[in-house]
């Protein structure tokens, strides 16, 4: 009893010192109890007054008030980032869209792929309808073009066995949207890998690139149909020189290599000429169509057969041939061409001369093995027409002439015996003169007239070339000087260079001298090159033509589509004008189907910012298609033939035009 009593005393006391405490603290006094020691601390009293109070209280309201503050920017901030996110989201949405992607997740554990709305707007469709997740079969059975099932065959592996070892490939397919409309999709895909390099997801796109496959096979059926048009004869089918060239060429080199040996023909078809001043040029084409078909029958895929040139055709047989088994083959070929061939109602028997020359015996080169087949057909042609003959030594008496004909070229210049004509080239949309062609005469006191075709090979043979180009610069150059003064400055003329007066040391020097010697602008000079300078050092080349842009120099690219190469390069080349060959303005009045070609050299050219010139426009017909179909200039004898200066100038100053 005593205990509890004790017990309740000293509860008793202590109910009464927290009594005591908090009314101090009330009244802001604090005291220490009597009879408890105290800490060292603790024995100061704190006492606080009423305004300090009041201080304290208000700190309190202050920092609650703070955090409330903060707590409220938290939020907004939040709202905001949320809103950014979803402004972003919707940018990502948008930009997929534009470009036609479509986002999905693949979960190796499912095996299930995700879908969104934007992956399925490119499928015509929505989640909605198909659901968010499919799976790799019902994907392909839902969207994929049934003929690229295959295709899937190897993806499904890489899904399915072994995914973590596989290695993802872009690859595309086919799909059918909902709406049944057939596009192309491209499938690009990245892994994710955890910490242990297990593949826990694939995120990928879809892109549909429909319109980038179809201008793609437009593009490619574009270069398939000029790259024919560039290898092979509009006219007949058959390659064209250009093929021949770099087929033989091939064929010599592996004739070297291994010690073979072959046979060229050189087919010349006998009065074709005559036929077509006769007959028309219609009857003639129709005559070398049959004349290479009969050849083609003969040779079958035993050799190479090529139209390379109007009337003319080469054969080249691979392999060691007696001397009868050529001939038997010479023979056959004769006889076939000499089969009577009906044509507009007309019976008609051709013939032809052969050549024929053996390699490496007669040749080891392109260029030396048809020369001698050529030799020989024309001797085959001197002797009597409708026969062959092979190549023989005695045949140089024909080179020998042509020695002769160089030996006057040496002498032409000092006698004054070349002159230069003028060829007005005309803008088709307004119908004038905005240029001429220089073009190159020679007239000898001995053979009389001699065609540039015969003596420009002989003067780059020979060397003289870069003094006759030379002096035709010049020559054109006074001509521009003329046209000046006499109130015509925006007047260009065209000049031809050859390949081997462009990769002389001197070139740029002459062509710098002759603007300067003639107080000429160099924008009214254009030097017109052929395809053949493509055949020499290329990077010299565009380096000399690009200084020559410099000075202000205008380059064309003539004879546009007798070879190939200059497609490869036309976007290297500093080339302003394109010139289509003659040949093909030609087929415009045989083949309206072929002339389609000449579309395509105007669309890509008129693509790179190039003018385009067609060469050789004689009839109506020509002129209006060429019109119809944005030819920028034309050049022909519709308008004029190539005359002299006195006469050009007339032309301009008389102001002649195409009406």
């Amino acid at each position: 009893m005593v205990m509890l009593e004790t017990e309740q005393t000293d509860n008793s006391k202590k109910r009464a010192a927290a009594k005591q405490e908090n009314e101090s603290i009330c009244t802001g006094k604090v005291s220490v109890a009597q009879g408890q020691v105290a800490e060292p601390a603790m024995l100061t009293t704190i006492s606080f007054n009423k305004k300090e109070l009041e201080n304290l209280l208000e700190q309190e309201r202050e920092r609650r008030q703070q955090l409330e503050w903060q707590m409220a920017f938290m939020q907004i901030a939040s709202q905001q980032q949320q809103e950014m996110l979803l402004a972003t989201k919707n940018k990502m949405v948008l930009a997929a869209g534009l470009a036609k992607l479509g986002i999905w997740e693949y979960d190796p554990t499912t095996k299930l792929f995700e879908f969104g709305d934007e992956f399925y707007a490119l499928y015509a469709t929505n989640a909605e309808r198909e659901g968010r997740f499919m799976s790799f079969e019902q994907y392909i059975k839902e969207f994929v073009y049934p003929e690229d099932y295959w295709l899937f065959e190897e993806e499904k592996e890489f899904l399915v066995s072994g995914i973590g070892e596989s290695i993802f490939k872009d690859f595309g397919h086919r799909i059918v949207r909902r709406d049944g409309i057939v596009r192309y999709i491209v499938v690009r895909r990245k892994i994710a890998r955890d910490a242990n390099e297990n593949v826990v997801r694939i995120y990928g796109t879809n892109q549909d690139v429909t319109e980038w496959v179809n201008a793609e096979q437009e593009r490619q059926q574009q270069a398939a149909t000029i790259k024919n048009m560039a290898y092979f004869d509009s006219l007949t089918g058959l390659p064209n020189r250009q093929h021949l060239n770099e087929w033989l060429t091939k064929e010599l080199d592996t004739a070297r290599q291994q010690q073979l040996s072959g046979v060229v023909m050189f087919i010349d078809l006998d009065d074709l000429k005559m036929l077509n001043d006769t007959c028309g040029h219609s009857f003639g084409d129709k005559i070398i169509i049959a004349a290479g078909k009969r050849i083609v029958d003969v040779i079958g895929n035993k050799g190479f057969v090529a139209r390379v040139g109007g009337d003319e055709f080469v054969v080249v047989l691979s392999g060691r041939y007696q001397r009868e088994a050529i001939e038997d083959i010479a023979h056959k070929i004769g006889k076939a061409l000499g089969k009577s061939q009906r044509f507009f109602g007309k019976n008609f028997h051709l013939a032809a001369s052969i050549g024929i020359a053996l390699y490496p015996e007669n040749g080891d080169t392109t260029e030396e093995i048809i020369k001698n087949a050529d030799n020989a057909m024309y001797a085959a042609k001197k002797f009597s027409k409708n026969c062959w003959r092979f190549y023989e030594e005695e045949m140089q008496i024909e080179a020998q002439k042509k020695m002769q004909l160089i030996g006057s070229l040496r002498y032409a210049l000092q006698r004054g015996e070349f002159s230069l004509v003028y060829q007005p080239q005309i803008l088709t949309s307004e119908q004038k003169i905005v240029g001429f062609e220089a073009l190159l005469r020679w007239r000898n006191h001995e053979y009389g007239i001699i065609s540039p075709l015969q003596f420009i090979p002989l003067a780059e043979q020979s060397g003289l070339i870069h003094g006759l180009g030379k002096w035709v610069l010049l020559e054109a150059g006074k001509f521009i000087r003329r046209l000046t003064e006499a109130g015509y400055p925006e007047i260009q003329i065209a000049v031809n260079i050859s390949a081997k007066q462009i990769i002389a040391d001197d070139f740029i020097t002459i062509v710098r001298n002759t603007i300067k010697e003639t107080g000429i602008k160099a924008a009214q000079l254009e030097l017109e090159i052929t395809e053949s300078v493509l055949l020499t050092s290329m990077e010299e080349v565009i380096k000399k033509l690009n200084k020559l842009k410099k000075l202000g120099v205008k380059i064309s690219l003539d004879d546009f589509g007798t070879g190939f190469s200059s497609l490869t390069y036309l976007r290297m080349l500093p080339v302003e004008t394109l010139k289509i060959d003659k040949s093909f303005i030609d087929i415009i009045t045989t083949d309206m189907q072929g002339a389609k070609i000449i579309d395509s050299i105007i669309n890509m050219a008129h693509t790179v910012n190039m003018k385009v010139v067609a060469e050789g426009v004689e009839t109506q017909q020509q002129l209006e298609y060429l019109q119809h179909n944005n030819c920028d200039l034309i050049q022909g004898y519709i308008f004029s033939q190539p005359i002299g200066a006195e006469k050009a100038l007339a032309l301009l100053v008389q102001g002649k035009n195409m009406g």
